[in-house]
């Protein structure tokens, strides 16, 4: 779910706040950063700022597990 979308005040970067209640992969999230730079034929730039309200079964050990490629690819 989108909950905030920002532009700065020199109309070249754009900050969407997303909500989601599973993880997405950060590649993903880079991904439709780069089609929404397309569909802005390259004149802004889109930064993504994702935060996930996860269920109680995730703990630190399986979150990790599950999440780890996308911190390191960040």
């Amino acid at each position: 779910m989108v909950k905030r979308i920002v532009n700065n005040r020199t109309k070249n970067l754009i900050r969407i706040y997303i909500e989601c209640n599973r993880l997405i992969h950060k590649d993903d999230i880079y991904k439709v950063e780069k089609e929404l730079v397309k569909m802005f034929r390259n004149k802004v730039q889109v930064k993504i700022i994702e935060n996930f309200n996860l269920s109680k079964q995730y703990n630190s050990k399986n979150l990790f597990e599950m999440y780890k490629d996308s911190i390191l690819t960040e």
